[in-house]
């Protein structure tokens, strides 16, 4: 191939990665703070590797929701707050759609929400929906 083809071809392969790991987060449920530790490295390595490819590649975005999950269920409801209240101010790598927040949410409440026990079950399901309505609040308002 020539160069220019090679170029089209290798053009756009960050943007692509970095969409996918956000928009099929829900795909690795159930997930704990040690899988998400796991799934950061493998953005990081992954983002070195594109760099062999194309340059300038940064897999910001998905770093950025993956590290929502660390912070917790609170910080997700935050960051819509923080959307909805000042749309554009928020970093592109940094805004995240209502469906992409949702299933973080859930990705927060997945290993709870897989616990063979009822009683934390039912506590993880209802905590869970406590969240996405105030979720929906903030999202709704923008």
């Amino acid at each position: 191939m020539r160069d220019r083809e090679i170029s089209y071809i290798r053009t756009g392969m960050g943007l692509l990665v970095n969409t996918f790991l956000v928009r099929n987060a829900k795909l690795v449920s159930p997930m704990n703070s040690k899988g998400c530790g796991r799934m950061q490295l493998n953005i990081l390595v992954l983002q070195q590797n594109l760099k062999n490819i194309e340059e300038g590649v940064e897999l910001s975005r998905a770093a950025n929701y993956f590290e929502l999950f660390t912070k917790g269920p609170d910080a997700i409801v935050e960051k819509a707050k923080q959307v909805s209240q000042e749309p554009e101010k928020t970093d592109e790598d940094r805004r995240f759609t209502f469906e992409e927040l949702q299933n973080l949410l859930e990705l927060c409440y997945s290993e709870r929400l897989h616990d063979p026990e009822r009683g934390v079950n039912a506590a993880a399901k209802r905590e869970m929906a406590d969240k996405q309505l105030d979720l929906n609040e903030f999202m709704w308002q923008s």
